[in-house]
């Protein structure tokens, strides 16, 4: 339901999005009792792969013409993912008083670009009012990492999604990689009155605790 001027809360899922299908489910209603939810799918999922159902989850798009999550054929890069929430929250903001943020794994690369690097004007960004980011990737891509080499597997990633057609991404890994790079080089500042909460898991090997500590330093209101 439609509350303007209330709250709403936005949720933006990792790679390739497995938590939507549970939180529309299971939780959907709950929430709703409380908050407006818009929960966000990635552009270039497959929409007919068994593998991506859970990310996708809108049984009219496995039975339609579409066969991917926006625009077919296109090849989707770092930057056209960041567009996701930046675009969402722009257009919630002329309904919504206050934006809250969830985010996920890379879900949390693409909310620290949307409030950190400038796409949002001073009026938009100033309506969001807390960031929870869950195991937020919020980190560059290093030529290693400290338990394993990092473009070794984001690259095994890359080659998995594409050779399994689940997301639609560009076809150079290297490119992919390096403008993650760009991209984290352009997060700056997040706004001042969003309230940050990050949550890193000691044991997580891939999105270590020092991505929550890359947060408390874009952030003046962090825990």
């Amino acid at each position: 339901p439609l509350r303007s001027g209330q709250t709403i809360t936005i949720i933006i899922p990792g790679m390739l999005g497995d938590i939507t299908t549970e939180i529309e489910e299971v939780h959907k209603d709950g929430l709703l009792e409380i908050v407006d939810l818009f929960v966000i799918r990635h552009n270039g999922l497959a929409t007919k792969s068994d593998s991506t159902q859970a990310s996708v989850h809108c049984p009219e798009k496995s039975v339609s013409d579409y066969n991917v999550t926006g625009d077919a054929g296109r090849e989707y890069s770092p930057a056209d993912f960041c567009i996701e929430p930046e675009t969402a929250i722009k257009v919630f903001a002329s309904q919504y008083d206050r934006i809250n943020l969830v985010s996920h794994s890379f879900g949390g690369f693409q909310v620290a670009h949307a409030l950190g690097s400038g796409a949002l004007s001073e009026g938009v960004s100033a309506k969001v009012r807390k960031w929870v980011s869950l195991s937020g990737w919020t980190s560059s891509v290093p030529e290693s990492g400290i338990k394993f080499d990092f473009r070794q597997i984001y690259t095994q990633w890359l080659e998995h999604v594409r050779q399994s057609g689940d997301l639609s991404v560009i076809s150079n890994n290297e490119d992919f990689l390096n403008q993650l790079n760009i991209l984290f080089a352009e997060i700056k500042q997040l706004p001042e009155q969003t309230e940050v909460v990050s949550v890193n898991p000691l044991e997580d090997e891939v999105v270590t605790v020092s991505a929550g500590e890359n947060l408390q330093c874009l952030a003046k209101n962090a825990l």
